[in-house]
């Protein structure tokens, strides 16, 4: 169940009901619902954002959550999401078929990971390629970047799909784990850069894990023995 928690500050139960409304949402057909465009950027604030979590909540259903800004929701006062509940980090590193900003990426990364530890929350990132993805490529440098990147930071859930999110194909191809066996340990408690922000990487026990890109015209994931 998809729903935009829309501006404004209304955070009344008729309000938020009409994005989730307790007589059309039963176990079987429904285990959470994602929230769309949740951030400060569209005009909700946390009192709205709070009011429709802490509703879904008592429907027994967990929440996705989307911002461009992941402290618009993790972050500060009145956070009601928890160990339940799934931050869905989207654009990650490919957005159209390109690669964009480590730097950028990094700093959200970190915000994540942290609230996953605070919070309990899960975290799911997602790649796009352009309007037209093959059911080749997570043979791609872009794939490759984005999985190890997702690796690296142990998030949750990664998914990779066109531009459009399958929504003009209803196409969703299955994309098999580069590698499940990178590790079981981490060596460092953090991801590790050169001071180009080009290159970042983290150590498990077994193997290094590297992601590297200029934003722009290169880039690619992969995997080392230490």
């Amino acid at each position: 169940m998809r729903c935009w928690c829309g501006k404004g500050n209304d955070t009344s139960v008729k309000t938020v009901g009409v994005c989730v409304r307790k007589d059309r949402v039963s176990p079987a057909s429904s285990t959470g619902v994602l929230l769309n465009n949740a951030g400060f950027d569209y005009n909700v604030t946390r009192d709205r954002q709070s009011a429709i979590i802490m509703f879904c909540h008592q429907l027994n259903l967990s929440v996705m959550i989307n911002a461009n800004n992941p402290d618009d929701v993790l972050s500060g006062q009145n956070v009601t999401l928890d160990s339940r509940d799934i931050y869905l980090f989207s654009p990650y590193l490919v957005t159209n078929g390109r690669f964009s900003s480590l730097t950028d990426w990094q700093q959200k990364a970190v915000k994540c990971f942290n609230k996953t530890i605070e919070l309990g929350i899960k975290v799911a990132c997602q790649a796009t390629s352009n309007s037209t993805i093959a059911a080749t490529f997570n043979m791609t440098d872009l794939f490759s970047q984005a999985w190890y990147g997702t690796a690296m930071y142990n998030f949750d859930y990664f998914q990779a799909t066109d531009i459009d999110l399958s929504g003009m194909t209803n196409v969703v191809y299955y994309f098999p784990n580069l590698n499940m066996n990178y590790g079981t340990t981490w060596q460092t408690p953090n991801v590790q850069t050169n001071a180009l922000s080009t290159h970042y990487y983290r150590q498990t026990d077994t193997n290094t894990l590297h992601v590297f890109g200029d934003g722009l015209a290169y880039g690619n994931g992969t995997l080392t023995q230490p």
